[in-house]
């Protein structure tokens, strides 16, 4: 497992983008931090005292952490302009065992976030997209600003009007929902019910 730095600060998303194998150029099953602070930004959604960054890297930061844990591929990631994969040509160090896919984010990522990024960063206007796509405008406006779920026949029309792949938006959407499910306190506390009838079955 590798990654590599990059130079900016105001970067910090990027710094995730490197992380892959060596051997295969694929990603393994953890993805690692290699700082105290780069995990604190994912789990807690705040910078510590020595490292500042505004709430907009820091959440666009968590997005891309959380894309990464989806995408099963690194090909995957080259498929996402915003994420300016071709910049990651630098010196490689190694990393230890902090892995985000063990952690909860301090923001669950809808995959409609990442793709209204991609959508900004090539200039398509979310109309263009929509008739593009053959759906209405005000469903792919919801969906881009987190208010309607990527479902497999979105994520199948994402795929074919910008190239990425279904499959890890379909990922991230179930984990959205899983996450924001659990901040339900009202169904959590059902939860716990069914939990302990079970124990005493």
């Amino acid at each position: 497992m590798c990654e590599i730095k990059l130079n900016s600060i105001h970067k910090i998303y990027e710094y995730w983008i490197i992380v892959l194998s060596l051997q295969n150029k694929t990603y393994s099953y953890g993805r690692k931090f290699n700082e105290d602070y780069l995990r604190d930004l994912y789990q807690l959604g705040k910078s510590d005292k020595k490292h500042r960054f505004q709430p907009q890297i820091i959440r666009k930061y968590i997005r891309v952490v959380d894309l990464m844990i989806a995408e099963d591929n690194v090909q995957g990631l080259w498929k996402y302009n915003s994420l300016n994969c071709q910049i990651i040509i630098n010196s490689i160090v190694m990393v230890n065992n902090m892995i985000a896919n063990n952690m909860t984010p301090a923001f669950p990522t809808h995959p409609g976030e990442i793709l209204k990024d991609e959508i900004e960063y090539r200039g398509i206007s979310q109309r263009k997209l929509a008739e593009e796509m053959g759906i209405a405008y005000s469903a792919l406006n919801e969906i881009l600003n987190a208010r309607r779920p990527v479902t497999e026949k979105t994520a199948l029309l994402f795929e074919a009007a910008l190239g990425v792949n279904a499959e890890p938006l379909l990922k991230m959407q179930m984990r959205y929902n899983i996450q924001s499910t659990r901040k339900d306190a009202t169904f959590m506390k059902r939860l716990s019910q069914v939990r302990k009838i079970a124990a005493a079955l």
